[in-house]
């Protein structure tokens, strides 16, 4: 299921969210350990208005890693439009991850 994160981001770059979310929630339920289906799904879920449930996200992070930070995770990714990048911090800063 690891193309599913990858297929996300397309959609979440062509601010098609709700089919983000819908890749997102297959990508978990594919591989619920992994992190990283979660770290955009919190993203989304800030953008879809859904605070409370992004929150939870950023709990299920922070449990499975607790040393997760937006700041590192921000060194991972590099989008030609650093607008991207900006935006995806303020998510996660808004889902309640730690800076």
């Amino acid at each position: 299921a690891w193309y599913l994160v990858p297929l996300a981001l397309s959609y979440i770059l062509k601010e098609e969210l709700n089919r983000a979310h819908d890749t997102l929630t297959s990508a978990i339920d594919r591989d619920p350990e992994s992190n990283l289906p979660r770290i955009w799904l919190a993203y989304i879920l800030i953008q879809l208005g859904r605070q409370e449930d992004a929150e939870n996200q950023a709990e299920i992070i922070l449990d499975v890693a607790p040393d997760f930070s937006v700041a590192s995770w921000s060194e991972g990714i590099n989008f030609e439009d650093g607008s991207w990048n900006r935006r995806f911090e303020q998510g996660l800063r808004q889902a309640k991850l730690p800076e």
